[in-house]
Order: structure tokens, then sequence, then C-alpha cells
């Protein structure tokens, strides 16, 4: 074998040592959450669906301290997904529901089949001054959301202007937090609080 042929051979042995390694990253990358039950196309290094299991109770224990207002509001935390072709994004979801009857309520008209319910300031406030703290020493995501009850459903929109101010068509983003609208008036804030650092500053709530 001539040098040009040798050097030939040991540039195509590395392209092929570099194309195997490629492959085996990438289906490292797809088979983590594989082995975890969730979508391929989730972010291998996210919360597992054990980190998120594990971190349900200790957010729950921390709503524990968070006003009702007189039994008024349920706070519940879960484990949720956004899907992205099966469990992507996995998170602890916590729903602020309305637990009395629609007279219970001011400034609600009892009128109507389905009234909506506004989420007061200070509810929503000590929801995410609970939640985000407990979230972040989990390392995982949380989102609060609204939720049902036999009164109707609960609202956002007058709590999160309070909060952070009117809120942009597109929705609010940033590094550490996001408020985001569904076009059909759920609003829901989400905490990045598995990657981002002092969340509730960011929020303004620290």
């Amino acid at each position: 074998m001539t040098g040009i042929e040798r050097h030939s051979a040991v540039r195509v042995v590395g392209v092929l040592l570099v194309g195997v390694a490629s492959v085996l990253s990438l289906t490292g990358c797809f088979m983590i959450p594989l082995l975890d039950d969730r979508s391929p196309f989730d972010d291998p290094f996210g919360a597992s669906r054990e980190d998120v299991a594990n971190a349900v109770p200790v957010v729950q224990d921390a709503l524990r301290g968070v006003d009702t207002h007189n039994g008024l509001w349920l706070y519940e935390a879960s484990s949720a997904s956004e899907n992205c072709e099966g469990a992507c994004n996995l998170h602890v979801e916590v729903s602020i529901a309305p637990a009395g009857t629609a007279s219970d309520y001011p400034d609600v008209d009892t009128a109507e089949e389905e009234p909506l319910l506004g989420v007061p300031e200070q509810v929503l406030r000590d929801v995410l001054v609970a939640v985000v703290p407990a979230a972040q020493d989990q390392h995982v995501d949380v989102r609060v959301v609204t939720g049902y009850g036999d009164a109707g459903s609960a609202a956002f929109d007058i709590a999160v202007d309070a909060l952070f101010g009117p809120l942009p068509a597109e929705g609010l983003s940033t590094e550490a937090f996001s408020v985001t609208d569904n076009y059909q008036g759920d609003i829901s804030v989400h905490a990045h609080t598995r990657d981002a650092d002092d969340v509730l500053d960011a929020m303004g709530l620290g």
C-alpha cells in the first residue's frame, strides 16, 4: 500500500468513526426520553416522569399554607405535560379552582350558565410565592392554571394584569417565566424553575 493509499484509508476510517459517534450520540438523545416513556422529541436532559412525580407532593405541601379565603379557592398540584407527539416538556401543574357556589363570589353574574369567577390578585400572588420556590428546589418547571368548579370557571385576566401588567397579544415571555393566553381566555403562568434562578424576583414577587 502506497503512502497516498494509506493516508486515504486513514481518512475514510476517521470519517466512519465520526459518523458512528454522531449516530450513537443522536440515538442516545432519543433513547433517554423513550426509556422514561416520554416523547422522543422531548428534551433528553429535561425533567423525567420520576422528577415530576417526586415534586408533586412537595408542591402540594407548599400549597397547604396558602389562604383559601374561607374555602372559596382550591389549589391542587399534579403531573402534566405538553403534547408533542407524546409526553413532552413534563412539569408540575397547579390549578386554582373555585370551591364555593357562584353567589359566594363578588361581581359575578349568576344568571350566566357558566360564569367566569375572577381569581383575586392576592390569591394568584400567594400561590406563585408558595409554589415557585418549591418547584425550584425540585428542579422542575411549574405552571399555574385556572380550574373549574361547581360554581363555574376561574379566570386570571384581572390578577395577571395586576401582577404583570396588560398581557401582550402574543403573551409575555422571559427567560425566567412566561404568561400565555390560549385565545379562549384561559391564561396560564409558567415558571421556568428547572433552569432559571431567582424566578420570583424576575416576576417582581420576591
